[in-house]
């Protein structure tokens, strides 16, 4: 029974750790009068969508609180005004960048030959999504960057470990500017294709959006295979499902 005791004295308490510390980096915040730069994404051009499986491709991701443990996207969940969350889609102008915002996301560089196991994206799926009105959106270059009040790396090039300080750029773009329906940047793991983040509820509806390609197993996707296996020799991946 003492010898309980004893070990029961001994064990570490949550204030023996000290406070959290935070290990990202601190970006800058966003001011009360952004200035922006505006660029016009026409009727008619097609987007790319990789999504999952549960939700429909079309459909925006309505949001929702995260909780502690979880970094969320780098420019959503976001609230408006009211605080009321925001519905949200990212998209890309090509297979290609859809599939490196998504399926190599969060590859490290290394300068080694690693495995990549595909199984987590075993239920994701891939649609092509046509748009039926011009749509005017942030442009993220890095000139367009520094004009706004920020680098480009801090906010498209940060780690999740900084998403927080991210998405308050896009809730406030979001909030101040009320003629914008999304955000634009060149993908930093495919610098050929811009992705982009829309706006939902009160600026992009659903119908502004019609379906280009049905949506489909990204796997059994016979051209998209193609395009994965073909990103990941260039990465220096080898692919797995085990």
């Amino acid at each position: 029974m003492e010898q309980n005791k004893v070990k029961q004295k001994g064990e570490p308490k949550k204030e023996d750790f000290g406070s959290p510390v935070f290990l990202g980096r601190k970006i800058a915040a966003p001011g009360k009068t952004l200035r922006v730069r505006i660029e016009v994404i026409p009727k008619g051009t097609v987007l790319h969508r990789c999504h999952d499986a549960q939700y429909p491709g079309d459909s925006f991701n309505p949001g929702r609180v995260l909780l502690p443990n979880e970094y969320g996207a780098r420019f959503s969940p976001i609230r408006d005004a009211a605080l009321d969350l925001i519905p949200t889609m990212y998209l890309a102008s090509s297979c290609e960048a859809a599939i490196a915002e998504s399926v190599f996301h969060d590859v490290v560089a290394t300068g080694k030959t690693e495995f990549f196991d595909l199984r987590p994206f075993t239920k994701m799926h891939y649609i092509q999504l046509k748009l039926e009105r011009d749509l005017n959106v942030v442009s993220c270059r890095a000139q367009d960057c520094i004009y706004m009040g920020i680098d480009r790396d801090e906010l498209i090039g940060s780690t999740q470990l900084e998403y927080s300080q991210t998405r308050a750029w896009s809730q406030a773009i979001y909030q101040q500017h009320h003629n914008v329906d999304g955000m634009k940047w060149y993908s930093k793991r495919d610098d050929d294709h811009f992705a982009l983040v829309l706006f939902g509820g009160q600026r992009v509806m659903n119908s502004e959006l019609s379906i280009a390609e049905p949506s489909s197993r990204l796997l059994s996707h016979k051209t998209i295979g193609q395009i994965i296996q073909k990103t990941a020799e260039r990465l220096g991946l080898i692919l797995t499902e085990e």
